[in-house]
């Protein structure tokens, strides 16, 4: 087997993806040195910049990062990483990261191959529509190759505040991105105390009173949680307590067959 100088083995991609777009490379890392620096850019995004902190490796890293593809996304004038996002297909793994906090149970058990997206995140000099198209384009060239039938995966909030997680759930279930097909439950550690009688109060209240808020629920749902719904994913449960990130993490689900047409052909890869 491959390895590097340090001797660890070589990490090789399970479905290769490489995008030519405008000011951009996308491609799935090839090798460990790639991918040491989609580490390095998460690091930077979750650890220094949201929490303020960071570690002697500089790197963000989990058990998960040696059974996924690692999408990148690099600007071809600088060599910069720019952007990078984290596919683990079911194919190839039968543990998710979103399984530490919820119970997968009923989308695992589903048929066909499922494919978990997460550890999204850009360079905070990219933060642009255009930048985030890349990381789409990436997806769909990643599963024109390799075909799934789910996409699922968590979009955290910045907030653990009960009432205003309430208030979330609650504009999501009236604006239609809510399902409980799947009743997929945080786990007992990643419950936030109090949320259930939080959201049964909201949902008692006046109509005109719940509307009255929307405009400022919008703004704290984050991009990438209106990009799933935009294309058609649901929220499947109550979101999981993170007391790490000090965040609440909404599970998404989307079943490919219910893309949006008009979203396959904006982010159509080739």
């Amino acid at each position: 087997m491959d390895t590097t100088n340090s001797g660890l083995p070589q990490f090789t991609p399970k479905v290769e993806v490489q995008i030519d777009w405008s000011r951009f490379i996308i491609k799935t890392v090839s090798n460990n040195e790639e991918r040491e620096k989609a580490l390095r850019l998460r690091h930077d995004v979750f650890l220094q910049e949201l929490l303020g902190r960071t570690n002697t490796n500089l790197v963000d890293q989990d058990a998960f990062d040696d059974v996924c593809d690692h999408l990148v996304i690099i600007e071809k004038s600088t060599g910069r990483y720019v952007g990078t996002y984290r596919f683990i297909s079911s194919a190839f793994s039968e543990s998710f990261y979103t399984q530490t906090e919820f119970d997968l149970g009923n989308i695992t058990s589903t048929e066909g191959d499922k494919l978990e997206m997460g550890r999204a995140c850009i360079h905070p000099d990219f933060r642009s529509g255009f930048t985030f198209i890349a990381l789409w384009k990436g997806l769909a060239g990643y599963i024109s190759k390799h075909p799934v039938n789910q996409l699922f995966g968590c979009s955290s909030v910045m907030t653990t505040d009960v009432e205003t997680t309430a208030q979330i759930i609650d504009f999501l279930k009236r604006h239609g991105h809510y399902s409980a097909t799947y009743h997929c439950h945080p786990l007992a550690h990643y419950v936030l105390e109090g949320l259930d009688n939080a959201l049964e109060i909201v949902e008692q209240q006046d109509p005109s009173e719940r509307e009255s808020l929307d405009a400022d629920i919008k703004q704290r749902i984050p991009p990438l949680l209106w990009a799933y719904v935009d294309a058609g994913a649901k929220v499947v449960g109550q979101p999981a307590y993170d007391a790490d990130f000090a965040c609440m993490d909404f599970l998404t689900v989307l079943d490919t067959k219910n893309l949006r047409d008009d979203l396959v052909r904006k982010y159509k890869p080739w």
